[in-house]
């Protein structure tokens, strides 16, 4: 079997995250493969938005998660890693960027709660049965 070439890891920035980028980071030296890491800002509702007046919240989002995600990559001393801050659903952005980029492994944290998804999760189900490669699911709650 061949080795990865190019891993997705997806990160939420909580502890479930943390253990992702840790597990994705070293299969990428494993096998040395390329390593993308992604968040998800998912958009404000429109009648959300019109609350918020001239505040553009989701700029704010967008730049937030950009800071955290640069500052898990410090963290991690990760090096070569291409970062990826997209506003959209999760499944749909998280599957469009690994067709894109012909990923052939996604990695997804799993702290779910209910049915399939208490498993899971409901992220990690979702693009699991949507994924055209493969899926690896960290178990990261007690």
């Amino acid at each position: 079997m061949q080795g990865y070439r190019h891993i997705l890891l997806t990160t939420d920035f909580t502890d479930t995250g943390k253990k992702c980028v840790q597990k994705a980071s070293a299969m990428a030296q494993q096998y040395g493969a390329k390593l993308t890491i992604v968040h998800v800002v998912e958009p404000l509702p429109a009648y959300a938005m019109s609350y918020m007046g001239s505040v553009n919240l989701e700029e704010e989002m967008l730049t937030q998660a950009q800071l955290s995600l640069e500052q898990q990559v410090k963290e991690f001393s990760l090096t070569d890693v291409e970062q990826r801050v997209e506003l959209g659903s999760i499944k749909a952005c998280i599957l469009k960027i690994a067709k894109d980029e012909n990923a052939d492994l996604i990695i997804v944290g799993s702290h779910g709660r209910h049915g399939l998804e208490r498993l899971i999760g409901s992220t990690a189900s979702a693009v699991l049965q949507g994924a055209e490669c493969d899926v690896l699911v960290v178990h990261t709650y007690d």
